[in-house]
Protein backbone atom coordinates (compact mmCIF):
# COMPACT_ATOMS: atom_id res chain seq x y z
CA UNK A 1 0.00 0.00 0.00
CA UNK A 2 1.28 3.68 -0.82
CA UNK A 3 0.41 6.69 0.82
CA UNK A 4 2.00 9.33 -1.81
CA UNK A 5 5.49 8.24 -1.74
CA UNK A 6 5.68 6.40 1.65
CA UNK A 7 5.45 2.62 1.29
CA UNK A 8 3.31 1.04 4.33
CA UNK A 9 4.78 -2.36 5.75
CA UNK A 10 3.24 -5.68 6.18
CA UNK A 11 3.62 -5.13 9.77
CA UNK A 12 1.72 -1.74 10.08
CA UNK A 13 -0.96 -3.57 7.49
CA UNK A 14 -1.58 -6.50 9.79
CA UNK A 15 -2.32 -3.86 12.68
CA UNK A 16 -5.01 -2.29 10.45
CA UNK A 17 -8.81 -3.74 10.56
CA UNK A 18 -10.33 -4.29 7.35
CA UNK A 19 -9.72 -1.15 5.82
CA UNK A 20 -6.28 -0.76 4.41
CA UNK A 21 -7.02 2.68 3.29
CA UNK A 22 -4.68 5.59 4.58
CA UNK A 23 -6.35 9.16 4.09
CA UNK A 24 -3.75 12.07 3.93
CA UNK A 25 -5.15 14.95 5.00
CA UNK A 26 -2.91 18.17 4.34
CA UNK A 27 -2.83 21.51 7.13
CA UNK A 28 -1.28 24.13 5.23
CA UNK A 29 -2.33 28.29 5.04
CA UNK A 30 -1.84 30.99 2.75
CA UNK A 31 -1.37 34.52 3.68
CA UNK A 32 -2.57 36.45 0.05
CA UNK A 33 -0.63 40.27 -0.49
CA UNK A 34 -2.02 42.75 -2.63
CA UNK A 35 -1.90 46.31 -3.31
CA UNK A 36 -5.03 47.77 -2.42
CA UNK A 37 -4.68 51.85 -2.75
CA UNK A 38 -6.36 53.77 0.04
CA UNK A 39 -8.27 56.54 -1.02
CA UNK A 40 -8.43 59.97 0.71
CA UNK A 41 -11.85 59.85 2.58
CA UNK A 42 -10.64 56.34 4.00
CA UNK A 43 -6.92 58.13 4.52
CA UNK A 44 -8.51 60.93 6.55
CA UNK A 45 -10.63 58.89 8.45
CA UNK A 46 -8.28 56.74 10.24
CA UNK A 47 -6.00 60.06 10.68
CA UNK A 48 -8.71 61.55 12.41
CA UNK A 49 -9.68 58.65 14.57
CA UNK A 50 -9.25 59.33 18.10
CA UNK A 51 -6.66 56.52 19.10
CA UNK A 52 -5.81 55.67 22.28
CA UNK A 53 -3.84 53.51 24.49
CA UNK A 54 -6.16 50.15 25.88
CA UNK A 55 -5.46 47.98 28.97
CA UNK A 56 -3.58 44.65 27.41
CA UNK A 57 -2.57 46.46 24.28
CA UNK A 58 0.86 48.28 23.66
CA UNK A 59 -0.15 49.97 20.53
CA UNK A 60 -2.56 52.76 20.09
CA UNK A 61 -6.19 51.54 18.20
CA UNK A 62 -9.98 52.81 17.75
CA UNK A 63 -12.24 50.23 18.44
CA UNK A 64 -15.37 52.46 18.74
CA UNK A 65 -15.54 53.62 15.51
CA UNK A 66 -16.15 49.91 13.76
CA UNK A 67 -19.53 51.05 12.21
CA UNK A 68 -17.70 53.98 10.52
CA UNK A 69 -14.79 51.67 9.05
CA UNK A 70 -16.46 48.68 7.78
CA UNK A 71 -19.23 51.03 6.02
CA UNK A 72 -16.31 53.13 4.72
CA UNK A 73 -14.30 49.57 3.02
CA UNK A 74 -18.13 48.43 2.02
CA UNK A 75 -18.81 51.27 0.63
CA UNK A 76 -15.06 52.20 -1.46
CA UNK A 77 -14.39 48.65 -1.72
CA UNK A 78 -16.70 46.20 -1.89
CA UNK A 79 -15.70 45.15 -5.45
CA UNK A 80 -12.00 44.84 -4.46
CA UNK A 81 -13.35 42.83 -1.66
CA UNK A 82 -16.40 40.74 -3.86
CA UNK A 83 -13.23 39.87 -6.36
CA UNK A 84 -10.41 39.05 -3.93
CA UNK A 85 -13.09 36.43 -2.15
CA UNK A 86 -14.14 35.06 -5.03
CA UNK A 87 -10.72 34.48 -6.71
CA UNK A 88 -9.23 33.29 -3.54
CA UNK A 89 -11.40 31.15 -2.28
CA UNK A 90 -14.34 30.62 -4.67
CA UNK A 91 -17.02 32.03 -2.68
CA UNK A 92 -19.40 34.63 -3.70
CA UNK A 93 -20.66 36.54 -0.51
CA UNK A 94 -18.87 38.24 2.56
CA UNK A 95 -19.32 40.12 5.26
CA UNK A 96 -16.57 42.41 7.52
CA UNK A 97 -17.64 41.32 11.20
CA UNK A 98 -15.28 43.53 12.87
CA UNK A 99 -12.56 46.35 11.57
CA UNK A 100 -10.36 48.31 13.58
CA UNK A 101 -7.47 50.78 13.26
CA UNK A 102 -4.21 50.71 15.21
CA UNK A 103 -1.48 52.39 15.40
CA UNK A 104 2.13 51.25 16.30
CA UNK A 105 4.80 54.13 17.21
CA UNK A 106 7.81 52.46 19.61
CA UNK A 107 5.06 49.56 20.31
CA UNK A 108 4.30 46.20 18.94
CA UNK A 109 1.52 43.68 19.21
CA UNK A 110 2.03 40.12 20.95
CA UNK A 111 1.44 37.21 19.32
CA UNK A 112 -2.43 36.15 18.61
CA UNK A 113 -4.86 34.86 16.33
CA UNK A 114 -8.12 36.22 15.22
CA UNK A 115 -9.91 33.13 15.89
CA UNK A 116 -10.92 29.75 14.87
CA UNK A 117 -13.24 29.60 12.49
CA UNK A 118 -12.58 28.25 9.14
CA UNK A 119 -14.77 30.72 7.38
CA UNK A 120 -13.16 33.84 9.19
CA UNK A 121 -10.57 35.30 7.00
CA UNK A 122 -8.67 38.01 8.59
CA UNK A 123 -7.06 41.08 6.96
CA UNK A 124 -4.36 43.52 7.48
CA UNK A 125 -4.14 47.10 5.05
CA UNK A 126 -1.31 49.42 5.89
CA UNK A 127 -2.20 52.63 5.92
CA UNK A 128 0.89 54.41 6.87
CA UNK A 129 4.02 52.50 6.75
CA UNK A 130 7.68 53.62 5.88
CA UNK A 131 11.16 51.87 5.46
CA UNK A 132 11.62 52.03 9.20
CA UNK A 133 8.28 50.46 10.09
CA UNK A 134 8.84 46.61 12.04
CA UNK A 135 7.29 43.78 9.61
CA UNK A 136 4.37 41.42 10.75
CA UNK A 137 5.42 37.60 11.45
CA UNK A 138 3.39 34.87 10.47
CA UNK A 139 3.68 31.57 12.31
CA UNK A 140 2.28 28.05 11.41
CA UNK A 141 -1.09 27.48 13.14
CA UNK A 142 -0.38 25.45 15.88
CA UNK A 143 2.38 27.67 16.72
CA UNK A 144 3.98 27.49 19.73
CA UNK A 145 3.03 24.36 20.78
CA UNK A 146 4.83 22.83 17.21
CA UNK A 147 6.87 25.21 15.32
CA UNK A 148 8.17 24.77 11.76
CA UNK A 149 7.37 28.08 9.33
CA UNK A 150 7.62 31.82 10.18
CA UNK A 151 7.09 34.51 7.68
CA UNK A 152 8.10 38.00 7.93
CA UNK A 153 6.24 40.70 5.98
CA UNK A 154 7.64 44.46 5.33
CA UNK A 155 5.16 46.91 5.44
CA UNK A 156 4.30 49.47 2.83
CA UNK A 157 1.64 51.98 2.25
CA UNK A 158 -1.54 50.40 0.86
CA UNK A 159 0.01 46.72 1.24
CA UNK A 160 -3.36 44.30 2.12
CA UNK A 161 -2.64 41.27 3.30
CA UNK A 162 -5.94 38.31 3.68
CA UNK A 163 -5.29 35.21 5.44
CA UNK A 164 -6.80 32.41 7.62
CA UNK A 165 -8.29 33.68 11.04
CA UNK A 166 -6.42 31.32 12.99
CA UNK A 167 -3.39 31.78 11.49
CA UNK A 168 -1.10 32.91 14.97
CA UNK A 169 0.85 36.32 14.48
CA UNK A 170 2.68 39.39 15.75
CA UNK A 171 4.02 42.53 15.34
CA UNK A 172 7.68 43.10 16.09
CA UNK A 173 8.43 46.21 17.92
CA UNK A 174 8.12 49.15 15.76
CA UNK A 175 11.24 51.83 16.06
CA UNK A 176 10.43 55.69 15.48
CA UNK A 177 8.09 55.68 12.69
CA UNK A 178 4.42 55.13 12.22
CA UNK A 179 2.70 52.33 11.55
CA UNK A 180 -0.77 52.58 11.07
CA UNK A 181 -3.12 49.95 10.05
CA UNK A 182 -6.87 48.99 9.40
CA UNK A 183 -7.04 45.08 10.71
CA UNK A 184 -10.30 43.15 10.63
CA UNK A 185 -12.68 40.09 10.00
CA UNK A 186 -14.38 38.91 7.15
CA UNK A 187 -16.94 36.09 6.94
CA UNK A 188 -17.13 34.23 3.68
CA UNK A 189 -19.51 31.77 2.34
CA UNK A 190 -20.98 30.26 -0.95
CA UNK A 191 -24.93 31.55 -1.59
Amino acid sequence: MKVGDMVLSGLILDQMEDDKRVNQHDINTSIFECNLNANEYLIDLVKNLPLEKKENFTSYLNLENEKQIIEAITKYYHKNFEELIKVLYNKNNYEITNAWVQKYNESYHTLHTHGTDKSVKSFVWYIHADEDSSPIKFYNPGYPYCYYYAKLIKPKANKFLLFDSYVPHEVLYNRKSQRVIISGNIKIWQK
